[in-house]
């Protein structure tokens, strides 16, 4: 997460597996403290990731993949996989809270070529 002074916003920048390639996210000021690694701001408001940490336990599954989508409006999305008592779901969530559980679980976040052809990459 760095903060991108020409547009004033913070931005999330992802890296591409097994290469150099990467793509930039504008994701809102709340987001990018639910992403810091250090203790945000206690705004009194419940990140979407620790609702879905204690349901997902609570029901006894287990947390596989995120997978990141662009949506037909051009706005990434992630969808859990979660691994459950009935068996495999995809449960929707928001692009940040997504990539907060993936990187708190240590879960493989993944991306279709269909949809990473439709982000700009920029060399490393």
């Amino acid at each position: 997460v760095q903060w991108c002074a020409a547009h004033g916003h913070p931005v999330l920048a992802l890296r591409i597996e097994g290469g150099d390639r990467y793509f930039v996210v504008a994701i809102g000021a709340e987001d990018a403290a639910g992403l810091a690694p250090g203790p945000a701001e206690d705004t009194g408001k419940v990140r979407l990731y620790r609702l879905l940490d204690d349901a997902v336990a609570g029901l006894g599954g287990r947390p596989l993949a995120v997978w990141l989508h662009v949506g037909g409006d051009g706005v990434l999305r992630a969808t859990l996989r979660v691994d459950g008592p009935r068996g495999e779901v995809a449960l929707p969530a928001h692009f940040a809270d997504g990539v907060a559980l993936a990187h708190r679980a240590r879960l493989p976040l993944l991306m279709g070529d269909a949809d990473l052809a439709r982000v700009p990459l920029d060399p490393g």
